[in-house]
């Protein structure tokens, strides 16, 4: 009974002011709403964040002409493999598709065999030509999957024509939703990159502790 009177006592009181008491509710409830979504947002993109750097290489290594990414000499991946503390550097191909039909922004990306990071939905990575590899959003923006087509048109203004052999998924949305893999040398002849041009290098490095040091002999 001395809690229900307690609690009687507190309840007529907030009666009393019943505007007043329900306007702060109502700021306070805003308020603590406004912080929550900070929060939640700020986890969740640190969360994107982690899932999409642990397959990430340890350098990649671009070259910028007049503030612009631009394509890097395959040479410089000889050069970069001399130095000391280089575990492996190999060119990566891929780029950037605009497609007119679902008005979205692709990335292509090409590949010698599977792709770090990726786990299939269904069906398998392209190994032959005239094969690709679809994102979720790719799939849903052109209401396709596994078993479908896909017409892209390369940089000569030429519909050109993929088997989609499977749909994957990652641990981080932002890598694979929008991207199409393909093999290393479709993705070249679609983009007609030049024989001795890649878009990128990535690097490895042996000891994590020298990646500064590396980083600053490769610039």
């Amino acid at each position: 009974m001395r809690h229900l009177k307690i609690l009687e006592y507190a309840l007529s009181s907030l009666l009393r002011r019943k505007y007043r008491n329900i306007s702060l509710i109502a700021v306070y409830a805003l308020t603590i709403s406004i912080l929550a979504s900070v929060l939640f947002l700020t986890y969740s993109l640190k969360l994107e964040a982690s899932h999409l750097l642990i397959d990430a290489p340890d350098l990649i290594v671009q070259k910028i002409s007049a503030g612009r990414h631009d394509l890097i000499p395959s040479e410089y991946v000889k050069k970069i493999r001399d130095i000391p503390g280089v575990g492996s550097a190999e060119p990566r191909y891929w780029g950037y598709y605009y497609d007119s039909l679902s008005r979205s922004n692709y990335t292509l990306i090409g590949i010698d065999s599977g792709l770090p990071g990726l786990s299939l939905l269904e069906g398998r990575m392209p190994t032959a030509a005239g094969e690709c590899a679809i994102g979720a959003g790719v799939g849903h923006a052109r209401i396709a999957g596994t078993g479908d087509t896909l017409t892209l048109i390369n940089s000569r203004d030429t519909g050109v024509v993929f088997h989609i052999t499977g749909t994957f998924r990652s641990e981080s949305n932002i890598l694979t939703n929008d991207l199409i893999v393909l093999p290393k040398k479709d993705l070249i002849q679609f983009f007609d990159l030049p024989a001795n041009r890649s878009t990128d290098i990535i690097v490895t490095v042996h000891n994590p502790n020298e990646i500064t040091m590396i980083a600053g002999k490769i610039k």
